[in-house]
């Protein structure tokens, strides 16, 4: 019986560190950890459900065109250890955000909650009642101006 119990105790611990155990996939396969990018827009769609929160932001690029971009942020329990809730960012915001752009083109950030600058007239700049300890109005520090192939990038830092 003690042969047992040690076997299994060793599997539980090994299955317990090994990555599999983990149950989540890297940034690094959808987002490029080397390109951050800042984009403004108008949130036409919410997903606020686990496993990562998703809003969906129309934005106007220099062309004039209306591109759709996804915005992916954490899981719900982390928002929420955060300060967000289902009404930090709503349907009709028109926001800035920041972060690391998706592979290859596609129209994807996945977002740096630290930059995210609501610009609702009527709000006076606000975050919805967030504290501004949880937000910075100013973009990253990593952000600067240049121009990637996106057009509706406004900037990027290779």
């Amino acid at each position: 019986m003690r042969v047992y119990f040690s076997l299994f105790t060793l599997a539980s611990i090994f299955c317990l560190n090994c990555d599999l155990a983990q149950g989540h996939h890297a940034i690094s396969a959808t987002y490029d950890e080397d390109a951050i990018g800042t984009i403004q827009g108008v949130v036409v769609e919410v997903f606020w459900a686990n496993p990562h929160v998703h809003y969906y932001l129309e934005v106007v690029d220099a062309a004039e065109t209306t591109e759709l971009w996804d915005i992916e942020t954490g899981n719900l329990i982390g928002l929420s250890r955060s300060g967000w809730t289902k009404e930090t960012i709503e349907v009709g915001d028109h926001v800035r955000v920041s972060g690391n752009l998706g592979r290859e083109g596609t129209r994807r950030l996945n977002l740096d909650r630290d930059t995210l600058e609501v610009l609702n007239e009527d709000l006076g700049n606000s975050n919805h009642g967030i504290g501004t300890e949880l937000f910075s109005n100013e973009p990253a520090s990593s952000v600067s101006v240049q121009s990637v192939d996106a057009s509706a990038v406004l900037s990027v830092d290779d």
